[in-house]
């Protein structure tokens, strides 16, 4: 029924349901009830003159809600921001870590009570107030070679590993959007079960630069590569890296490692370090073109220093547990958010003593503090390739900020010195040479 011959037939009966007796009340709810399929309420209400589905008394105000304060709102706006706009959930498990340091450096603690709600608002609250302030994708350059015949296909849930040493690698590539000429690539290694990241910079596709980028990431996990899993990618799968792996480390007294491959054009094989990619690259560098290799040392730097420091210490994430099937569609189950380094804190499979060194560079960490340095180097490397575009630094020096003044040697069981960031900056590489 249209809205006007809804109209004219309600109408009339309006008038008549205000002067009917009880029964003749009764005849006419049945009549509308008959002819609209309507509820008894409904129809109650439109003979009342009443919209369908508004309270009795619609002009009184309500409680007003705990978190709709300017304060309030304002306060969640400062520590989404702080926590470099982290989704809701992200963002509730990593927040009791994170206010602490948040007061720290504005200098002043948020006051009792709003520090009260910002440890106890729900994930789908923060979603409803930030949702106001809330608003390309990169080329896939796998290229795939012979030698992927020689190495097994990984078999079985991968997602099921908890063991950690078991890496998933793939290379992201800053072209710009053309994959014409040199540029960097970055390096990406996840470990499965505790999601602990590492990224190096490479310039080109080499296998000699991939082989020392995998040697330098080993140098920084703390615990023992077990199995080195990738896609098909000739710069990841290659005669170069499956000899470290099998010969070099031989030598070295290190322990066998076990390497093998995802199936051709199933992504989802590689579902660890894809997602990781998208999250740590391409959200905190970028889609800009890199082709200039005098930038390699001052992105190493971001990454190793800075970068995967924050990421593996403060930012926890999302791990599934299982997967049901119900009829045609899957559920996936996860578990609670946790950080990388708390996931190695709890393994029982990482020895004590790395789990001390670990927890010495922890506490020597704040991720305030990183934040600024990440947004520091960010804009240094902004300016260095601008300059370059221009040729400004041909005849200058590119600075680099020296390395922090911790050094971890997990291999050896041994901490030689826990500190912060220096202010010093060290010139590496002369540009235009």
């Amino acid at each position: 029924m249209k809205d006007i011959e809804k109209y004219c037939f309600l109408e009339p009966l309006r008038y008549k349901y205000k002067e009917a007796k009880k029964k003749e009340k009764g005849a006419i709810l049945d009549s509308i009830q008959e002819c609209l399929e309507l509820s008894r309420r409904q129809a109650r209400r439109l003979m009342e003159g009443r919209n369908v589905g508004r309270p009795k008394n619609p002009g009184k105000a309500g409680r007003r809600g705990k978190y709709q304060d300017l304060a309030f709102r304002q306060s969640l706006k400062e520590v989404w921001k702080k926590m470099h706009f982290v989704c809701s959930r992200i963002m509730k498990a990593g927040m009791p870590e994170w206010l602490h340091f948040i007061e720290e450096d504005r200098s002043r603690p948020f006051r009792e009570d709003i520090n009260q709600r910002l440890r106890t608002i729900s994930p789908a609250t923060i979603d409803r107030i930030l949702k106001p302030w809330k608003a390309q994708k990169g080329k896939s350059l796998t290229c795939s070679g012979g030698f992927r015949d020689e190495i097994p296909i990984q078999q079985g849930e991968v997602w099921n590993i908890t063991t950690p040493g078991f890496l998933e690698a793939d290379t992201a590539a800053h072209c710009g959007g053309s994959v014409h000429g040199q540029y960097i690539n970055s390096l990406m290694m996840v470990d499965i079960a505790t999601l602990w990241t590492e990224a190096r910079a490479v310039f080109g596709k080499g296998s000699t630069p991939i082989v020392l980028a995998i040697e330098d990431v080993e140098n920084f996990l703390p615990f023992d590569i077990k199995g080195y899993d990738s896609d098909n990618g000739k710069e990841v799968l290659n005669h170069h890296v499956l000899n470290y792996f099998q010969n070099e480390r031989i030598e070295r007294k290190r322990s066998h490692v076990v390497v093998t491959r995802s199936r051709e054009y199933q992504k989802n094989d590689n579902a660890h370090v894809e997602q990781r990619k998208d999250f740590v690259v391409r959200k905190w560098l970028g889609y800009e073109r890199l082709d200039f290799q005098q930038l390699q040392p001052l992105v190493n730097h971001y990454y190793k220093y800075v970068l995967c420091p924050l990421l593996n210490h403060f930012f926890p994430s999302f791990k599934l547990v299982d997967k049901i099937r119900i009829k045609s569609r899957s559920r996936r189950i996860y578990k609670d958010p946790m950080t990388p380094y708390a996931r190695i804190m709890n393994s029982a499979y990482i020895p004590d003593k790395r789990k001390e060194i670990l927890q010495q560079l922890h506490l020597s960490l704040n991720p305030v503090t990183l934040s600024k340095e990440e947004k520091k180097l960010r804009t240094q490397i902004d300016a260095a390739l601008k300059a370059l575009r221009k040729g400004q630094l041909a005849t200058g020096l590119l600075m680099v900020p020296s390395p922090p003044a911790f050094f971890t040697d997990y291999e050896n069981n041994n901490v030689k010195e826990i500190g912060i960031f220096p202010p010093t900056v060290l010139p590496l590489y002369k540009t235009g040479t």
